[in-house]
């Protein structure tokens, strides 16, 4: 509009002037004829406004998405689009995921006597890593420990969120995601899920609901004997030990940040994880960053998956937590309709 009220005054003022100057006819054909130019200056000078807006808009995008494709946040590589989820978190803690030199005979018993039916079969998992995975076992030793010395965090908040805070606080419990389960009674059957699942896993690349990314390497396939497997399935929600903020009786009451980015944030900075070698340590990071949204996995200049084994990880858990929380929820459903 201003530019189209720029011409109009300027039209305006030169018929004005060529009025004064007698040199403008005053028959109705010359004053159509000098509208139709006054119009057909005005539209020419908006398509070149629209053109120059247009090419504004696509430079300074062409700049951003290219500077994107080098630049690192924590070590992971940005998504283009996704880049705002991957900014440092200044709040989170370290200290959370610190070596705590606890005693790990005792964390072993202790979960050999809990109630939980996956507890067995991890704590045996783990006695069978400590001699070819040893790195990994202390990684999931030390994981475990992170949960278990928080037995009331629930695996789901169990509230609305708007806007990073909780906007009501009485639901169904029975309606929840992970059916009122602990934190360490899910991820202990998350990860008993995708050492089973793995038997049969057949890695097809990435895919959502409607979309899917071919994998890099057509023979590609997960190792079963794969020791990030269970690693990664135990410590896929310790960013909730985090981002849920909680009463003494263990209940949520706020969460902040997304904590598949929070953990993997956190676990960078531990001991236990820097330990592990370097292509382990990515593989972690890079599925706990996007197995919630996976269609945003980072892809090479190519537009192909950077790793095979990383994204095939991430499907396996994503595999995993379903199955898990379709358990949870249809146990949670068996014992409301019990009580009732």
């Amino acid at each position: 509009m201003w530019v189209l009220g720029f011409w109009w005054i300027l039209i305006g003022i030169l018929n004005q002037f060529n009025a004064l100057s007698t040199a403008m006819s005053t028959s109705w054909t010359q004053f159509l004829m000098n509208e139709l130019m006054a119009f057909l200056a005005m539209v020419f000078s908006l398509l070149l406004a629209f053109y120059a807006e247009y090419r504004t808009i696509v430079l300074k995008r062409a700049s951003i998405l290219y500077d994107l494709q080098a630049q690192e946040h924590l070590g992971l590589m940005s998504s283009l689009g996704s880049a705002e989820r991957f900014l440092s978190c200044p709040w989170v803690r370290a200290d959370i995921v610190t070596n705590l030199n606890f005693d790990s005979s005792e964390l072993l018993k202790r979960l050999k006597s809990t109630h939980i039916i996956a507890s067995a079969g991890v704590v045996q998992m783990i006695g069978q890593m400590r001699t070819d995975h040893p790195l990994h076992a202390l990684a999931m030793l030390n994981c475990l420990n992170l949960m278990a010395q928080n037995p009331l965090c629930p695996a789901y908040h169990g509230l609305e969120m708007v806007n990073d805070y909780i906007d009501k606080e009485e639901q169904n419990p029975f309606s929840l995601v992970h059916g009122n389960t602990s934190l360490l009674e899910h991820a202990m059957q998350v990860c008993m899920h995708g050492v089973e699942l793995v038997q049969n896993f057949d890695y097809q690349g990435i895919r959502g609901e409607y979309n899917k990314i071919a994998k890099r390497d057509p023979s590609f396939q997960l190792s079963v004997t794969d020791p990030m497997i269970p690693l990664v399935c135990l410590a896929h929600d310790i960013g909730k030990l985090i981002t849920f903020e909680r009463t003494q009786a263990g209940k949520v009451i706020r969460v902040q940040g997304l904590h598949g980015q929070v953990g993997a944030w956190a676990l960078a900075q531990s001991s236990f994880i820097k330990a592990l070698p370097m292509q382990d340590q990515g593989a972690l990071l890079k599925v706990l960053n996007f197995y919630h949204h996976p269609l945003d996995f980072t892809l090479d200049r190519e537009a192909k998956i950077e790793s095979d084994r990383q994204a095939a990880l991430m499907m396996l858990l994503i595999k995993a937590d379903h199955l898990t929380s379709t358990n949870e929820r249809r146990l949670a459903s068996q014992k409301r309709s019990a009580s009732t």
